[in-house]
């Protein structure tokens, strides 16, 4: 009798394993990656040291799932696990464990990002929980945080709401300091096969006495014209914080080109303008939101890379060194594929602040070079190098900066 009852059991949990086998889709990547750096932080604090000189290895193992749970209804999920620096967020030694080696991160066991209900109807959506919401070139607003998104859909127009709870306020109730923080906004957008165009509205709301309250709204565009390819935004942002006492401003523009000239060449490059300011009661908003995705000096041919690296002290296109003051600048690139499997290219950029009272005579060179091998079935071997090149003669000045990373990825 035991050994039926046994029998039975296993019987149902394979019957279950593949009725949820059958639900359920799965995708992810995994990389081992080597970092030699001088000037920059480690990329968890996104920070810039002249004084800061290290080498590490570090991993991590991202899994996203979608289960459906019917033909118009899914639960979706992404973490990551066990990521984090070797000899340091591992147990060090010959067992080595993530999250145990460091209590400061005990998270890098592991980190869910993102767990949300995706209802996906014929002509509207909504998306609950924690997700992903983006907006533009993912400079305004780019976030992973706890809300709602609620669109409809009217192809080619598609009109969508956004809502985040940024802040509990450290309590349930609200009253005081304990107020909530707040994102809303919104984005219309039209897109065809050759173009995509949007136009979108974000605003925070903070109850508490901070009354940190800024907001943005712009254009944003890509088209395609034969083998050349376009991208472009203009936004403009404002508002206050500190009760009233200081404003926001911002005015900033982006236009990105690229053209395949062949099969195996593409070359382009990038416009950026973004408004200073040197009075006293005024800082510059670029974004109500950073997730850190836009940094173009990373956009290149090595998997995993992106949002890892940047070429500004500030890690802001539009603010490249932290002092309010904008920016006018211009990078060019071109990117090669030679021969079967085998990619590499290269970037070269031209910044200095738009506003230089902030920091008279201030200019940043950067430029990069990189190379990507793939050498089995959806696995790459790349390796990256950067440097970006600080010269001002102000108190703050920053340091040359440079940093070489060396990755094996694969991705399912």
């Amino acid at each position: 009798m035991k050994k039926i009852i046994v029998i039975t059991l296993a019987l149902m949990m394979v019957a279950g394993l593949a009725y949820a086998e059958d639900r359920l889709s799965l995708s992810g990547s995994l990389f081992v990656r080597g970092w030699d750096e001088e000037g920059y932080s480690a990329k968890y604090s996104k920070s810039y040291d002249s004084n800061d000189e290290q080498g590490f290895w570090e991993q991590r193992f991202r899994l996203g799932g979608k289960i459906a749970v019917a033909d118009d209804v899914s639960v979706n999920f992404r973490m990551d696990l066990g990521e984090g620096i070797w000899g340091q967020d591992y147990t060090q030694g010959s067992v080595a464990r993530p999250g145990t080696g460091n209590p400061d991160r005990v998270n890098t066991k592991l980190d869910i990002d993102r767990a949300y209900i995706h209802i996906n109807k014929a002509h509207w959506e909504l998306v609950a929980g924690q997700q992903f919401q983006g907006l533009g070139i993912l400079q305004v607003y780019d976030v992973n945080s706890t809300g709602f998104t609620f669109r409809l859909k009217f192809d080619p127009v598609k009109v969508s709401l956004l809502y985040a709870r940024f802040d509990e306020g450290g309590a349930t109730t609200d009253d005081g300091v304990t107020e909530d923080t707040d994102r809303y906004g919104f984005n219309v957008s039209y897109t065809t096969d050759k173009f995509d165009g949007n136009f979108f509205y974000i605003m925070g709301n903070d109850g508490t006495p901070v009354d940190d309250s800024p907001w943005a709204f712009g254009l944003n565009g890509s088209l395609a014209l034969g083998m050349m390819n376009l991208t472009g935004e203009l936004a403009y942002l404002g508002g206050d914080t500190a009760a009233g006492a200081m404003d926001y401003v911002g005015l900033q523009a982006y236009l990105g080109a690229n053209a395949n000239i062949t099969e195996t060449i593409k070359l382009g490059g990038d416009i950026y303008y973004a408004q200073g300011t040197d009075d006293a009661t005024e800082t510059q908003l670029t974004n109500l939101g950073d997730w850190d995705d836009f940094t173009p000096f990373s956009f290149v041919g090595v998997p995993e890379i992106v949002a890892f690296v940047s070429a500004f002290p500030s890690w802001d296109a539009f603010d490249p060194f932290g002092i309010s003051g904008g920016v006018i600048g211009a990078d060019i690139y071109a990117e090669f594929a030679l021969i079967e499997k085998l990619k590499f290219g290269a970037r070269v950029g031209y910044f200095q602040p738009s506003e230089d009272a902030n920091q008279p005579g201030a200019e940043l060179i950067a430029y990069n070079a990189w190379i990507n091998y793939t050498i089995a079935t959806n696995t790459d071997l790349g390796l990256y190098y950067m440097v970006s090149s600080v010269d001002d003669d102000s108190a703050t000045s920053f340091d040359d900066a440079r940093v070489a990373i060396i990755q094996l990825a694969t991705a399912f």
